[in-house]
């Protein structure tokens, strides 16, 4: 191999290399970011009609029990990555009920989000309200 094609292959090799670095790195970044998310568990009104909290919830994120959420109570819940999945199921008299309900949602760069829970259990469209953190 001559020396001109030997040093066009190291050029070639090093910038796939570093190329290939950044976007490793970019994906983690974008992968390994924390969101903030606020689950409501109060009454809301969206066109001039209102759902209200009337239970408590047990509530799952990503397959990780979070916890109970009361009636007309706020948690705070902290998520890793850009795609996401919330399960709530009802609990009646201090047992769960077997009915669940899920919804998947997705984060973008810097956003926080409530999540209103009588909102996903009348299976309207305003369920979850993201905002950019500022």
């Amino acid at each position: 191999m001559t020396g001109g094609k030997y040093l066009k292959r190291k050029i070639i090799i090093r910038t796939i290399l570093a190329i290939t670095l950044i976007l490793f790195g970019i994906f983690l970044y974008v992968n390994g970011q924390e969101h903030k998310l606020l689950i409501d568990n109060k009454d809301i009104i969206i066109n001039e009609n209102t759902y209200t909290a009337d239970t408590d919830y047990i509530i799952w994120l990503d397959n990780r029990e979070i916890g109970v959420i009361e009636k007309d109570e706020r948690i705070v819940a902290k998520v890793t990555g850009v795609s996401h999945k919330i399960v709530i199921e009802a609990i009646n008299d201090k047992v769960a009920s077997g009915k669940k309900f899920e919804k998947v949602f997705k984060f973008k760069n810097n956003e926080v989000a409530v999540i209103n829970i009588p909102a996903i259990i009348n299976d309207l469209n305003e369920w979850i309200n993201k905002s950019i953190r500022s």
